[in-house]
């Protein structure tokens, strides 16, 4: 599986992505833990409702577009 970096832009702030793809297709998509942990911390949100937000932006894992 090939994997690159995205940002996503979320309500919370920019949070970078892992995106997993596989013969060119994306399959999976995981936010950086230590950015949605400070993000959450500084929001006082759990670390939960960013990834939930971050899953919401790109389709249930998916990057639109």
């Amino acid at each position: 599986m090939d994997r690159e970096f995205q940002s996503i832009k979320t309500a919370y702030g920019k949070v970078s992505v892992k995106v997993g793809k596989l013969d060119g297709k994306v399959v999976r998509v995981s936010p950086e833990y230590d950015e949605c942990k400070k993000i959450a911390r500084k929001h006082g949100v759990p670390v939960k409702k960013i990834y939930d937000e971050i899953l919401r932006l790109t389709e249930n894992g998916r990057p639109k577009g």
